[in-house]
């Protein structure tokens, strides 16, 4: 083995074990309590085969969230990808001051999800948060709403709260592939006289396709994953109307003590983001080949 690639052995070795350890090992350990009524991480549980599975079924507040999960993350997705895309085009527009507006879209993402929750939950506040004290001021008090704090209303203002983080960077994403076409097909539809708008509906927003779709496939992870900014903002309440798969999962593991019916709930999220992401690898890899 030569200097190049031991180094190269080296190099990518520790990664590779990580990511190893974490995709194999540890899921294989979560496997092994979905499969037992553990109630404790150290105490011995008993073997109870594929009963937390078919309590899922039954399981009203499972059933919630899965509903809650697919409502979010389609009202997620559907409003990022939109909104990225409509910033990408005003930015695209050779604006003035193009670094400054980069930066601001791309600020959400950089903060802690964390810290976003917990504004975001102020600014929601029915009582002290800005939106309804703004109303106020206003004199729009008809119009105030008790937001966070409504079973009907927390989803959707979690969804509101997702978008808004990750916007900024669907619109680079878009924007970065808008500056990579070919710029002479850009003058040749407008020497031809095309609009702005024939120009981006007919020929630029066909080509972003790539980019759609790899913009897609982290915000479907991203969906799925939903946790801490959920967490932060409604703990999944009020009475589980916000709850997602993620938050449940907590919630059964670590504040109910149901290690097994937990490890199961995770289970059945890691299958669903198998059954996405792995038809999606396949149409990106036939691609290429193509």
């Amino acid at each position: 083995m030569d200097k190049t690639k031991l180094f190269l052995f080296l190099f990518l070795a520790p990664a590779v074990i990580l990511i190893g350890l974490y995709a194999y090992c540890f899921n294989a350990w979560n496997i092994f309590f979905s499969l037992t009524n553990a109630r404790s991480f150290v105490a011995r549980a008993e073997f109870v085969g594929l009963s937390n599975y078919a309590r899922l079924i039954s399981d009203s507040s499972f059933l919630r969230a899965l509903r809650n999960t697919a409502v979010f993350s389609a009202l997620f997705i559907g409003g990022s990808i939109l909104l990225g895309l409509l910033l990408a085009i005003l930015i695209d527009q050779g604006i003035k001051g193009e670094r400054i507006y980069k930066v601001i879209i791309l600020l959400p993402m950089a903060m802690p999800m964390v810290i976003s929750g917990v504004l975001w939950a102020w600014m929601y506040s029915p009582e002290l948060g800005m939106l309804n004290s703004l109303l106020r001021a206003l004199h729009l008090d008809f119009l105030t709403q008790p937001w966070i704090t409504s079973t009907n209303q927390a989803l959707f203002c979690v969804v509101i709260a997702y978008i808004w983080v990750f916007t900024g960077f669907v619109s680079l994403l878009y924007l970065a592939n808008m500056r990579s076409l070919p710029e002479d097909q850009v003058e040749s539809a407008l020497v031809e006289g095309a609009s702005r708008f024939q120009l981006y509906r007919h020929i630029i927003i066909p080509q972003l396709i790539p980019a759609t779709i790899m913009a897609v496939a982290i915000l479907v992870l991203n969906s799925l994953a939903a946790f801490d900014l959920i967490w932060s903002m409604t703990g999944g309440g009020p009475a589980g109307s916000s709850d997602v798969l993620g938050t449940l999962m907590y919630k059964k593991t670590f504040q109910w003590n149901f290690i097994g019916y937990g490890a199961a709930v995770a289970e059945i999220l890691f299958l669903i983001c198998l059954a996405i992401m792995v038809p999606f690898l396949c149409l990106v890899l036939r691609r290429q080949k193509g």
